[in-house]
């Protein structure tokens, strides 16, 4: 029988199907004798195999599922260094030392940070580029150092592996700009292949990343949303005085390991700056240091500026560190209006997420099942692994359905393209990519034919 894909050709699918075997036997026996591991996922194995075709890959696991290993093991295999891009300094350093204790060449890693001194960085480039060493970790910050791309370039690394991608769109608009670079860096090293890893990022977040960072048809692999080990839990504050004294008396009284987060408040974008910017960077191209000067602007407002700006075209990259306006951009004043109107959706997907996380607070059912659905994915089980489920609440899914297949794309007249992610009693839960997530009535939808298939 021929198989479809290989245009009829069953030779041709023969080849395919003994290179895909050898590929996963070299991985194995390579986690084997490198790490002693007797085995590897099929998540793992199927990423791995894509970096092994020199193929962009998006890696969505959770914390200890072995992301590290998707980048390692092919690394160890392939001809040239891997560059690691990782935005925490202790991170690396955990990564650095398991790597070096295992005292194998091909697993060898050195480090260009901050805590380096200059000479210290230069012996790294060196050993990098003697083959002393296989993995190069540094920050976005020192990769975006003109001078040191230029090294890392000239090192002609095989593979870069982007750590906690979710940087890139979790953090990328307000706390580290220089994440937002990072496509435009990577095509400044030659544009080796590239490996996203993240433990956490929804849909909207997944389309982030393969967008900034550039990724060309990558292999998306996502698995193991559902953490067993993480119990589930909301608490009900009427009051903030009754916030304060249940927080505090879970910090003196559970022993139990855990993470605060805490509410902020984020400024307006006021469309003056974002135009007035906007005409600075169609005079000429300027360095951000410059752009600061004439501005005013502080460094994570300006990022977060010409970030809106080279989203509506209006901004591009240059070299030597300066941005500038594309020939082709809009005015001035279109290009604040339209730099606006993306500051506003981004807010009003930001505003559906907490939405969401209320939806997720007040849901008398499992809170597996609502945390699943955000992240596009069904669990037709109940968890057993929150409060919920616990007090009894909890209902299994009995296979709700709906007008439209779960993962199929749909359109609103006025929300425009959507995702349908899952069904829940009578309701639908909708991602919509300009106004976010959206909780609508299956009676509604049907009755006056809101969705149809787009």
């Amino acid at each position: 029988m021929n198989r479809p894909g290989f245009g009829g050709d069953r030779r041709g699918y023969l080849r395919a199907l003994m290179r895909l075997t050898t590929h996963s036997t070299t991985l194995r026996r390579a986690a084997r004798s490198l790490f002693g591991w007797t085995a590897l996922r099929p998540n793992q194995l199927a990423a791995m195999r894509a970096v092994m075709k020199r193929r962009d890959a998006l890696v969505v696991l959770p914390t200890g599922a072995g992301k590290s290993a998707i980048y390692q093991i092919p690394a160890s295999l392939i001809p040239g260094p891997t560059v690691v891009v990782s935005p925490l300094l202790a991170l690396q350093q955990d990564q650095i030392a398991a790597l070096n204790e295992r005292q194998r060449p091909e697993l060898r890693a050195v480090r260009i940070s901050s805590d380096e001194t200059a000479a210290q960085q230069a012996e790294a480039i060196d050993e990098i580029r003697r083959g002393g060493a296989e993995f190069l970790f540094i920050t976005p910050e020192a990769l975006s150092n003109p001078d040191r791309l230029a090294e890392v370039r000239s090192l002609r690394p095989a593979l870069v592996a982007v750590d906690e991608a979710h940087c890139i769109s979790a953090w990328g608009h307000d706390f580290r700009p220089d994440y937002l670079a990072l496509g435009h860096l990577i095509e400044g090293i030659g544009r080796p292949p590239v490996v996203a890893l993240t433990a956490t990022a929804s849909p909207p977040v997944r389309d982030d990343i393969i967008a900034r960072l550039r990724l060309r048809d990558p292999e998306v692999v996502v698995s193991g949303l559902d953490r067993p080990n993480l119990f589930l839990e909301v608490a009900y504050c009427p009051t903030d005085d009754y916030r304060w004294r249940r927080l505090i008396a879970l910090l003196r009284d559970d022993r139990r390991p855990g993470i605060i987060y805490m509410p902020t408040r984020r400024a307006a974008e006021d469309e003056r700056e974002l135009r007035e910017l906007a005409a600075l960077l169609r005079t000429r191209a300027r360095t951000k240091k410059e752009l600061r000067e004439l501005t005013g602007l502080g460094p994570r407002k300006l990022g977060q500026y010409l970030s809106l700006l080279e989203q509506v075209g209006a901004a591009e990259p240059r070299t030597r560190r300066r941005v500038g306006a594309p020939r082709y951009a809009a005015t001035a004043a279109e290009s604040g209006r339209a730099a606006l109107a993306e500051a506003e959706r981004q807010q009003a997907v930001t505003r559906s997420r907490t939405d969401m996380m209320r939806a997720f607070a007040e849901t008398t059912g499992c809170r597996g099942q609502a945390l699943l659905a955000y992240f596009g994915e069904q669990m037709h089980e109940v968890c057993g692994h929150c409060d919920n489920c616990h007090a009894g609440t909890s209902l299994a899914d009995e296979g709700a359905v709906g007008p439209f297949p779960v993962h199929s794309q749909v359109r609103h007249p006025e929300w425009g393209a959507g995702l349908v992610l899952s069904y829940e009693e009578d309701r639908m839960t909708v991602l919509f990519d300009e106004v976010g997530y959206k909780t609508l009535s299956v009676r509604v939808v049907s009755e006056q034919g809101l969705l149809t298939l787009d």
